[in-house]
């Protein structure tokens, strides 16, 4: 398994066997799959991995519960 972060999105892929992650961030996050930048209205989050003697793991995100405190100024043009 491979684990990475910091790049505002979730995602899982599998490539040759091998289970390829990240974690959202735990700030706002970017639409996935577009072309030009937007923000995403899910709520920041982490992945929480438990692994096991036999090689095996469970992982899932967990969001953040809706905060409008929480929420990102979705007017904007860019990421500052």
């Amino acid at each position: 398994m491979v684990i990475c972060g910091h790049i505002h999105q979730e995602n899982y892929q599998t490539h040759k066997h091998i289970q390829f992650m990240s974690s959202p961030s735990m700030c706002f996050q970017f639409t996935p799959d577009i072309d030009e930048y937007r923000l995403d209205e899910k709520m920041p989050g982490y992945r929480w991995v438990n692994l096991f003697d036999d090689g095996s793991f469970d992982t899932e995100v967990i969001r953040l519960p809706m905060n409008e405190s929480l929420m990102p100024d979705f007017s904007s043009k860019g990421y500052k």
